[in-house]
């Protein structure tokens, strides 16, 4: 059986629980019809499938087709779960998955008087998908734009972009911008502004969809410029974050940047690393899941 939940496996394993033997994927395999025996397996009637990517990501996840094999199918979507509940046994989860709480020592993170720039990014490079909602590309382009009106505007990530704002790699033995390392956050906390921008922006695809990116630009003590999720309202405080779609112009962005002054700046990143510090909870998702695999 292929078995893509090593994060559920590690979680249980470290608390006596037993889930993943009842969940097939996390996602579904891209080549799901050369995997035979995916859709011959009989077992798959008492497992469940664990959508985490978005579908300009994994497509695959969202064809229905595929989801009658299943003993239920468990998302964090729920306008999806929404649309869904009524033709299949839809399990809700509170949010997205495969996320981690860093805190780093205080010590470690620089003043706003001792910030290295204005403006950082950092992820993988890609280009522009054919998927309208897609907006990954978007990041890059934010960042060119900003680049030409604000001071030390520097990318990050494993492939070189940016030209002369490209300052290499971080994380992972340096090769990655791994989702939440130390190493991530104490970098992070060098810019007073981050491009935090999600994959996607749709009604029904980046509802509910938060990762870590907004996250750890709190534990960073860095503001993040924020375009993804359509449902921000009601989930994260709105004054801690700067909403991208609300400005026309990256004129009308920079503008409201500079007018934010070093002791409003201040009170923000505060406030956001206590919620942050106080209210993340990376493991509830874990712990539904396991509601969910326990029940008869």
């Amino acid at each position: 059986m292929y078995d893509g939940c090593g994060k559920i496996y590690e979680h249980n394993k470290e608390n006596n629980m037993n889930c993943n033997t009842h969940i097939s994927f996390y996602d579904l395999p891209v080549l799901l019809p050369v995997i035979n025996f995916i859709n011959d397996d009989p077992t798959n009637k008492g497992r469940y499938l664990l959508l985490v990517e978005t579908y300009n990501i994994s497509p695959q996840n969202y064809d229905t087709s595929k989801w009658k094999q299943y003993k239920g199918i468990i998302t964090w979507n729920r306008r999806l779960y929404s649309m869904h509940r009524r033709r299949f046994n839809m399990h809700l989860i509170p949010q997205f998955p495969y996320m981690k709480k860093t805190l780093v020592d205080p010590s470690k993170l620089v003043s706003y008087e001792e910030k290295l720039g204005d403006v950082s990014l950092m992820c993988r490079y890609r280009e522009k998908s054919e998927i309208e909602f897609d907006i990954t590309h978007l990041r890059y382009e934010a960042m060119n734009e900003l680049n030409k009106h604000m001071h030390n505007c520097h990318t990050y990530g494993k492939i070189e972009y940016g030209g002369d704002m490209y300052k290499g790699a971080i994380g992972y033995n340096e090769q990655e911008t791994e989702p939440s390392s130390a190493s991530k956050i104490i970098m992070l906390n060098k810019y007073k502004f981050n491009i935090c921008f999600e994959n996607c922006y749709h009604d029904v695809w980046s509802y509910d969809y938060i990762t870590e990116k907004i996250y750890d630009c709190f534990a960073a003590k860095t503001i993040p410029i924020y375009y993804g999720c359509y449902n921000t309202k009601g989930t994260i405080p709105q004054e801690l974050f700067i909403d991208y779609r609300n400005f026309n112009s990256t004129e009308d962005l920079v503008e409201h940047l500079n007018k934010i002054s070093p002791e409003e700046y201040n009170e923000i990143v505060d406030i956001a690393l206590d919620w942050y510090t106080k209210n993340f909870n990376p493991n509830i998702w874990l712990d539904k899941v396991n509601e969910i695999c326990s029940e008869k």
